[in-house]
């Protein structure tokens, strides 16, 4: 399982970063003085967030997740959940819902194919040839020449072609990663989402924020972040 910390995140994108960020220097000259309208209301990710008076930092972060959307600054109530899954509505209709879980569709399946984790798939299948195919915490797999579906255990979720433990996160939580790496963990807790900030940023509650003229650009320090850690992931 990969745990997110300052030890374990992704190689290669750090690796980019070292290299962008040594051949390159920043102007401080052109980093803003405020960050935002003091007292309006913005979305980080899934959270809303306020500016504080001084215009100088969002705080006040509070989750939308998981039954709402942020939205202009306010959490909007979801239409479906979880966001980003497709499944099955029986045993011909697949539903699909956005990743903003504000919009939902259906379709019908084929002759001959029947909805298994989350997609219309053949009704014959070949073991040696179809192996599972994973969606969140469902698999299709293939018994006896037929496709049918099979749930992962309680904690797990399914990535790749098995159940594995889910990431300790709730699906859309941010951390930060010391100062240089965000991480979002995925709908269905499988995985980190991460992202390395810019030099001209810094991670602040979870989410890569703009630096301001009075706080220190970072240059090649990523090697900190990236040192020790196993490629392509720490799992």
């Amino acid at each position: 399982m990969y745990i997110f910390n300052p030890r374990s995140s992704i190689f290669a994108i750090g690796l980019v970063v070292l290299l962008a960020s040594s051949c390159a220097s920043q102007d401080k000259s052109v980093l803003p003085a405020t960050l935002c309208t003091p007292d309006a209301r913005y979305c980080l990710g899934n959270y809303t967030a306020v500016c504080t008076q001084d215009g100088r930092r969002l705080s006040d972060l509070r989750p939308c997740f998981p039954d709402g959307n942020c939205f202009a600054g306010a959490c909007v109530s979801r239409i479906c959940t979880p966001p980003g899954m497709e499944r099955c509505e029986g045993i011909d209709t697949v539903r699909v819902c956005s990743d903003d879980g504000m919009v939902q569709s259906f379709s019908q399946c084929p002759k001959f194919e029947s909805c298994h984790a989350g997609a219309c798939r053949p009704d014959d299948c070949s073991p040696g040839e179809n192996l599972p195919i994973c969606n969140f915490d469902v698999m299709a797999v293939c018994v006896d020449g037929k496709r049918t579906s099979a749930s992962c255990e309680n904690g797990m979720s399914c990535k790749g072609n098995e159940c594995k433990a889910k990431e300790s996160c709730t699906p859309e939580e941010a951390r930060c990663s010391g100062d240089r790496v965000s991480g979002i963990c995925s709908f269905n807790a499988s995985q980190w989402n991460t992202t390395v900030c810019k030099s001209t940023e810094h991670c602040l509650d979870g989410f890569c924020q703009q630096r301001l003229i009075d706080q220190p650009v970072i240059e090649d320090v990523i090697e900190d972040v990236i040192q020790d850690v196993p490629s392509p992931l720490a799992g």
